[in-house]
């Protein structure tokens, strides 16, 4: 009976140790949200190039992770696709912040122009 009870133990431990090697990274999971994210955000429109930059940096870490799941280099390439997305964001968020900046300045340039007609 402890031989029979040993080997189940050791048969579901096997199998947890299967199951836990299929996993991704949390860096690959974490990256898959930033490209997802920065995807939804106006990036689309405002920076597409960086942000297919970044989709195949989460590319090559998703192949790396396909190919070989629990290496450092699936690590390191999730980590990068991560940054390119954060990186994404903040170009598009930079890219919005210009345009309300030169549309308030043509705005400011149009009411100075009126003002000086009225006068």
């Amino acid at each position: 009976m402890k031989r029979i009870t040993c080997r189940i133990i050791i048969a579901c431990a096997g199998l947890l140790v299967g199951c836990a090697a299929s996993l991704p990274p949390t860096e690959l999971i974490d990256a898959r949200q930033a490209c997802s994210h920065a995807s939804a955000s106006p990036a689309t429109q405002r920076v597409p190039d960086a942000l297919l930059k970044a989709r195949e940096a989460l590319a090559l870490a998703e192949k790396s992770f396909r190919d070989d799941p629990n290496t450092s280099r699936t690590r390191a390439l999730a980590i990068l696709a991560y940054q390119e997305a954060k990186h994404v964001e903040a170009l598009a968020a930079t890219a919005s912040d210009n345009a309300v900046t030169a549309k308030a300045n043509k705005d400011l340039q149009t009411t100075q122009t009126d003002m000086v007609k009225q006068k």
